[in-house]
């Protein structure tokens, strides 16, 4: 999700001063905006959705920070292709993982059957399919724990980044690196439900220390290959040297430089189409009037609705704080 090798260049390229690990105590009475299905789908992959969504609105209540998540709503058709792809991915991955299933059976060797179940378990994750009545699970938590959510009209993202920009919010917690594309300011990633740390982006101290400005950044990013051109697949590190190579002396702009000078087979009116989709004066807000604010927890539903998902809490009181009383028992 994303551009691919972006995170590893900035944590090649960047210093402490613009990528910070940082605790979730320093963001006390803050409003975080998250991505949710990117927590949807790592949490349903680990067999963990309730359990682990409960976990982490405990935590960031614990901290007293303010979540606004946002849920995905129609993709735009602009992404139709890079949806076709993933489709055939995962039938790929059922089909790999059926036939590594049956063939397990009649495998001997310790350490091949060692490797055929290790490509299973990676299998498993990628063949994980998010449906509607998980979604509705989720909000319903939420309703019940006082938490703002936002149905996006489009792509979660997009919000995400323009909360962001507005300042409807102070942080978007997301680990797709399109948020960078978007010119999202500060973008929380790698947050741990054990620890309580996180990793923070600062995107205009990254692109500082990069020396590249942000429609150049786009330009690069875009030519590298994102959801809305998933066919072009040029290596962002040969992007990135070909764009030192070409600041050198810009007597053209960098599409034309490429198509020029590396006969790259670029559409430059395309490209510049995709461009504009990542600016976001001109995307609307609609969704923001859907909000609702000062949600209250509703304790006694909570619980219930928490117990039948496996938990037991010990001292259930009323207005008493769920994260310090709930215990989830395995099955």
């Amino acid at each position: 999700m994303g551009i691919k090798n972006l995170n590893s260049y900035f944590r090649q390229k960047c210093t402490k001063e613009s990528i910070k690990q940082k605790h979730l105590s320093c963001y006390r009475n803050k409003n975080i905006v998250i991505d949710a299905s990117i927590y949807l789908y790592r949490f349903i992959q680990e067999n963990a959705l309730i359990e682990n969504m409960y976990l982490l609105i405990s935590i960031l209540k614990y901290y007293n920070i303010h979540p606004i998540f946002i849920f995905d709503g129609k993709p735009p058709h602009e992404k139709k292709e890079s949806l076709k792809i993933r489709k055939n991915e995962k039938v790929n991955a059922k089909e790999r993982f059926q036939f590594l299933k049956n063939a397990i059976q009649e495998q001997t060797n310790i350490n091949i059957l060692k490797e055929m179940k290790n490509e299973m378990e990676i299998l498993k994750k990628k063949i994980v399919s998010l449906k509607e009545i998980d979604v509705k699970r989720v909000q319903s938590l939420m309703d019940k724990y006082g938490v703002n959510y936002v149905n996006a009209d489009g792509e979660a993202d997009v919000l995400c980044a323009l909360f962001t920009i507005n300042g409807t919010a102070d942080y978007c917690l997301s680990d797709d690196t399109d948020m960078f594309l978007y010119n999202s300011p500060k973008v929380l990633r790698n947050i741990s439900l054990i620890n309580h740390y996180v990793l923070e982006y600062d995107t205009n101290k990254i692109l500082n220390e990069l020396n590249i400005d942000f429609s150049d950044f786009q330009d690069i990013m875009i030519i590298s290959g994102t959801d809305y051109n998933p066919l072009q697949c040029n290596d962002l590190f040969t992007v990135l040297q070909y764009y030192h190579e070409y600041i050198t002396d810009m007597q053209c702009d960098f599409y034309d430089y490429l198509i020029k000078n590396k006969n790259l087979p670029l559409d430059k009116n395309k490209l510049l189409e995709i461009k504009s989709m990542y600016n976001l004066p001109f995307v609307s807000c609609k969704s923001n009037e859907k909000m609702k604010y000062k949600k209250t927890i509703d304790y006694s539903n909570l619980y219930s609705f928490m117990e039948s998902n496996g938990f037991i809490f010990y001292n259930r009181v009323e207005n008493n704080l769920p994260w310090k009383s709930g215990i989830k028992i395995s099955a």
